[in-house]
């Protein structure tokens, strides 16, 4: 800016309004021409005179300082603001790196809450996979279509006699190894629609060998929190025995219903718990009378160790024959043949046995006295004495007779008396009272009674 007025100010020299100031003479009442006072950029005030009306630069003056005030106060504004700014930011930050800690804290809590958990998760899986390994039983698990599987344990080679990478590689083989009369059942239970309740299925498998197995198969599905079916787990186990021994005792039942018409089941007490018209008529009485009672009350008590020796052996091999006496609700005496058959529950545990039975009686008194006769004519070709031979006579006889002692008489040599010959289960009072002198052996020989009464307690009738 160059003053045409005022040569002290060179050309393009920036300056700024410092004031405005009067200048006279204090003596002199006529005020002089008001000058404005200048800064330049060299830092030299210039006064000079003022070009415009002084209204105009008190005007001008004003609004510069107005302007100057507003700024200011502009400034005063944004400078609070931004203290305000700065503290919100500090208290910010101090929050954010409490909860940074914070979070740390819990990371660093959770983190160990996971590998803690993962070791437990590792144990306990290779607990699973120790005692998949060892026993014979499958244990699989897929999703829920059964379309890929996704754990089979090692019990599946042991029963199928197939690699396990067989049926990883392809799930539907598993249903290749199905017997062919039971893949539609296997089918419609495991394959043909997603599992969503539990099953129950019995079925075959053929190994390479040719041979069949019977797998006991439970699937049941696997949910989470929501409900949702996810997978599918199952166990299967080889029942293959337990048919055996079903399908053998229904042909044992089938064959014993016409041999041994009389059927009972009894507990593991021993105790009746079913009986047949049949069988209830041999003994004696009604089925009802029989249900509830022990075996022990029908055996004969000289054959008892037989009877526990054929429960003892059908306890260890299943089943165990015997011919043993048994006794009426008469009192009678009468043989039979019984089969024992053990029964048990799909985990093999005894739960009873089948006792099937038929009257022997006949045959086994056959078979007595031909036994008794052999052993007679034994005793004559030896040479035995009468006494000896009579006596094995009588008591054969007992034991056709039960509850009965034998007596002999034999006949004296005029054909007039009769004299003992042999009393082996009778006592002396009894061979006493046939003698001669006593003359009870002329009554029996006119097929008189006699009456033994010198006996003791005993009475005999003849």
């Amino acid at each position: 800016m160059e003053d045409a007025r005022n040569p002290m100010v060179p050309a393009g020299t920036s300056v700024k309004l410092t004031g405005v100031l009067a200048l006279g003479d204090p003596e002199d009442d006529k005020p002089s021409e008001p000058c404005i006072l200048l800064r330049s950029s060299a830092d030299i005030e210039i006064l000079s005179s003022a070009p415009w009306p002084l209204e105009r630069m008190l005007a001008i003056i004003s609004l510069m300082l107005g302007l100057q005030a507003l700024g200011l106060m502009a400034l005063t504004a944004v400078y609070a603001r931004l203290r305000r700014r700065t503290a919100d930011l500090t208290a910010t930050r101090s929050a954010l790196e409490s909860v940074n800690r914070n979070l740390e804290s819990r990371v660093e809590a959770r983190t160990q809450t996971i590998l803690a958990a993962h070791e437990a998760l590792r144990e306990s899986e290779e607990r699973f996979r120790q005692l998949a390994g060892n026993i014979d039983q499958i244990f699989w698990m897929s999703t829920p279509d059964n379309k890929q599987l996704l754990y089979l344990s090692p019990g599946f080679e042991k029963i199928c006699g197939r690699p396990i990478k067989d049926v990883y590689q392809a799930p539907e083989f598993w249903l290749q190894l199905v017997h062919p009369d039971d893949r539609e059942l296997v089918f419609n239970a495991a394959f043909g629609q997603p599992i969503t309740k539990e099953y129950e299925i019995e079925y075959r498998v053929l190994r390479p060998d040719g041979t069949v197995r019977w797998l006991l198969d439970r699937g049941f599905p696997v949910r989470d929190s929501s409900g949702v079916v996810y997978r599918v787990a199952g166990i299967a186990k080889d029942i293959t025995r337990r048919r055996h021994d079903e399908e053998e005792f229904r042909e044992q039942h089938v064959a014993l219903t016409n041999a041994m018409p009389g059927i009972s089941r009894l507990d593991l007490a021993g105790n009746y718990t079913h009986v047949n018209h049949h069988y209830a008529q041999l003994v004696g009485c009604t089925p009802e009378q029989l249900i509830g009672t022990p075996f022990s009350t029908t055996i004969h008590p000289e054959d008892m160790h037989l009877a526990m020796r054929a429960f003892e052996q059908m306890q260890l091999t299943g089943k165990s024959e015997a011919e043993i006496r048994w006794i009426r609700t008469d009192s009678s005496v009468f043989w039979k043949q019984v089969l024992l058959v053990r029964i048990t529950q799909s985990d093999g545990k005894m739960t009873g046995h089948h006792c099937f039975m038929r009257d022997i009686t006949a045959r086994k008194l056959n078979e007595l006295l031909l036994e008794g006769q052999n052993a007679v004519l034994e005793m004559i070709a030896a040479g035995a004495s009468s006494q000896e031979t009579l006596g094995t006579i009588a008591r054969f006889i007992e034991t056709r007779a039960h509850g009965a002692s034998a007596s002999i008489l034999l006949l004296s040599g005029d054909g007039l008396h009769l004299v003992p010959g042999t009393s082996p289960s009778l006592p002396e009072d009894f061979t006493r009272t046939l003698k001669p002198a006593n003359r009870s052996g002329n009554r029996c020989v006119r097929s008189r009674s006699v009456y033994a009464t010198a006996c003791h307690r005993h009475r005999y009738h003849h």
